[in-house]
């Protein structure tokens, strides 16, 4: 195998995962306007300056913008809080 074959494996292989992520139509759009490799550094540099510990082991951010969605919803739409405080004990059973 090639050393350009089993580069665009990796890639390809990092954007499976990244799918896995969510971040398919982003990165769909990338792979539109430019190479793969490129595609996948722009995705990392977007990712690093628009959402930053979104993606971290502990996924801080992503916690973090839940809890200010939940007090939102509380303080503005009680019942749309009381459904999704529902929903989440629903999906635990």
């Amino acid at each position: 195998m090639t050393e350009i074959m089993s580069k665009v494996i990796e890639i390809k292989i990092l954007f499976v995962y990244l799918k896995l992520k969510g971040q398919a139509p982003i990165a769909a759009v990338l792979l539109m306007h430019m190479p793969a490799e490129h595609a996948f550094w722009s995705l990392v540099a977007i990712c690093d300056h628009y959402l930053p510990g979104y993606f971290s082991p502990g996924l801080e951010a992503i916690q973090l913008h839940g809890d200010m969605l939940f007090a939102f919803l509380k303080r503005y739409s009680p019942n749309a809080h009381k459904l999704m405080v529902f929903s989440i004990k629903l999906s635990r059973i």
